[in-house]
């Protein structure tokens, strides 16, 4: 492992959740001249061959730096390690003794049933969402397809607070970031100690919104690449690739409300929230 402080490093990391508004974050953050992050996801402290890479490695993520008073990245993935493995706030804080930690939180259920349907799009589901939450207890608990669990929050920061106290953690409600953008992510430029009064050019702008996609076809996911490579050629697939995503049903809801009413009080509990801010 090579020597972190030869390097410049990112000093804080916007952890998750995975279907929350990072990408929007991570995109309204840059636009601002005293902040960095670079669009690329590093999975630096999730994937272990990157891991073993080191520091050298990590800071060549960085490369486009330019001087910025505050630099970051974004992997959402970092915040749902499964069974402690791989150890990831342990990666970070030996890597990152003073990083500071920025979550976006969504409701749960909306971000299970957006999670289901990026995975349909990258051709990864196959089946409706109603089957997928079935088959969730059979797939390995560190499943990419961990709908329920991913939105279990208070697990994930539970796992992070031994090393990393709540004060260096800003935690923001996705849906405020959507329909309230500026006076939330104004609120991040104050946890970064940034100019607060800048005002972007891209806030308002959501980045990454809900896609069509197909119903699941086996070869789904070429279809996508082939498109995307030869859009004007293949112009008649895209009725066979996107259609509109259907509402999901209200059972479903229903059953996921009652799931994650128990986690969402003791979030609100540990961190501050609403306690009705999902109901």
């Amino acid at each position: 492992m090579n020597d972190p402080q030869q390097y410049r490093l990112p000093d804080f990391l916007i952890v998750g959740a995975m279907g929350a508004g990072t990408t929007s974050l991570a995109r309204y953050l840059d636009e601002h001249p005293d902040v960095h992050i670079p669009r690329k996801e590093a999975h630096f402290f999730d994937k272990g061959k990157n891991w073993k890479r080191g520091a050298r490695y990590y800071a060549q993520v960085f490369s486009s730096y330019s001087g910025e008073k505050r630099m970051g990245e974004k992997t959402p993935a970092y915040c749902f390690r499964p069974d402690h493995q791989p150890p990831i706030p342990e990666r970070i804080a030996e890597m990152l003794p003073g990083v500071q930690l920025i979550w976006c939180l969504r409701n749960p259920v909306d971000r299970a049933y957006s999670h289901w349907w990026h995975s349909m799009w990258h051709g990864r589901e196959r089946v409706s969402f109603e089957a997928a939450l079935q088959r969730e207890s059979c797939r390995p608990t560190k499943h990419s397809r961990a709908y329920r669990q991913r939105g279990v929050y208070v697990q994930q920061i539970r796992a992070f607070m031994p090393l990393f106290p709540l004060e260096r953690m800003h935690f923001l409600v996705s849906e405020r970031l959507f329909t309230d953008p500026r006076p939330t992510v104004r609120e991040v430029y104050e946890f970064l100690a940034v100019d607060p009064t800048f005002e972007g050019q891209r806030v308002e702008l959501q980045w990454n919104p809900a896609r069509r996609v197909a119903w699941p076809l086996p070869w789904h996911r070429i279809l996508v690449k082939l498109y995307r490579r030869y859009p004007r050629r293949l112009i008649f697939l895209r009725g066979l690739m996107w259609r509109k995503r259907p509402k999901m049903k209200p059972d479903t809801r229903r059953a996921l409300e009652e799931f994650f009413k128990p986690y969402n009080q003791e979030l609100a509990e540990l961190v501050g929230l609403n306690p009705n801010i999902w109901r």
